[in-house]
C-alpha cells in the first residue's frame, strides 16, 4: 500500500495506481493464501557494478585457479 502511493506520485514508477486494501485481498489467487497484488512484480530486483584494477582482476584470476 505505502510502495503504491509513493509509485504513484513518481511518473517513472512500474505502477502509477495506488492499491486499495480491498483490491489486494480480491486480485487473483496465485498460491493460497497469496493474490496477485500480494507477490512481488517481475520488475522487482537490484543490479550491482564491480569496478576495479587490472591488478586486482589479475590477481584474483590466479588465486581463483
Amino acid at each position: 500500500m505505502k510502495s503504491r502511493h509513493a509509485g504513484s506520485l513518481n511518473p517513472h514508477a512500474q505502477f502509477r495506481k495506488e492499491t486499495s486494501v480491498e483490491e489486494v485481498l480480491t486480485s487473483r489467487m496465485v498460491s493460497d493464501p497469496l493474490t496477485l497484488f500480494m507477490c512481488s512484480s517481475i520488475g522487482d530486483g537490484g543490479a550491482a557494478v564491480f569496478i576495479d584494477s587490472a591488478v586486482a582482476l589479475v590477481t584474483i584470476t590466479i588465486l581463483s585457479t
